[in-house]
């Protein structure tokens, strides 16, 4: 082998070399924290957390919320302006999670944007407790009118699904207002799908659908937290 090929191919290999050490995996990114907000500045990081998910090609914005035992209803709260504002901007739900930790004190928030197939951050996951004492009346969880504005409340399944299977002993109403009742229907099994596939909630079993004719084009609906009768 002559020298200026012995040259060339150690060029290559250091070439090479410097390529791979330049590649390094791509890593999370801690786009914003905060504390307990009124929900206009929740919302609006929100916004901003789309942003650099839409910019962002193959990755998944994360909000992570810590909370100690005294700030479960804040968190809930927070998590529900979460969900809500997902469904209001029609953001897509697959980019975007929100996941429930173990805070040491207080409340905070941390958005991230992740790469798709990069860990997320070190956290310890909590259930959140969703036990409600015996309803003596049917009590409204949601409803869609407030669904404007600067604080969207969305139709916020996964809070409503949990309510539900931590109480037993209760059941969902969901009221649809429909033009026609074409329309009831679809939305009807719009729901039905999310409640199976999504937060696996039998809903044959728990929630009953009633159908009021309004004349506006818009569908508008109520959910409904129900005592079961006594049999």
């Amino acid at each position: 082998m002559n020298l200026s090929r012995l040259y060339l191919i150690s060029f290559l290999l250091l070439a090479l070399g410097a390529s791979a050490k330049s590649q390094k995996p791509p890593k999370a990114i801690l786009i914003d924290e905060f504390p307990r907000l009124h929900c206009e500045d929740v919302i609006a990081r929100q916004d901003n957390l789309f942003v650099e998910v839409q910019t962002t090609p193959n990755s998944v914005g994360y909000a992570i919320i810590f909370a100690d035992n005294e700030n479960r209803t804040h968190a809930r709260r927070t998590e529900s302006m979460f969900h809500g504002h997902t469904q209001f901007r029609r953001f897509d739900d697959a980019r975007f999670k929100v996941i429930r930790a173990v805070g040491a004190e207080g409340l905070r928030v941390q958005l991230w944007i992740i790469p798709r197939g990069t860990p997320v951050p070190e956290f310890q996951p909590t259930e959140w407790d969703f036990k409600i004492d015996p309803p003596r009346k049917p009590s409204k969880f949601n409803a869609s009118e407030y669904d404007e504005g600067p604080c969207p409340i969305g139709s916020q399944f996964q809070l409503y699904s949990d309510y539900l299977k931590a109480n037993p002993d209760t059941r969902g109403h969901i009221v649809i207002w429909a033009r026609t009742s074409a329309q009831f229907h679809k939305e009807k099994e719009r729901i039905h799908r999310d409640f199976l596939t999504k937060y696996s909630i039998d809903d044959d079993t728990r929630i009953r659908y009633f159908y009021f004719r309004h004349r506006s084009t818009y569908i508008k609906w109520e959910y409904w937290i129900v005592p079961k009768r006594n049999t």
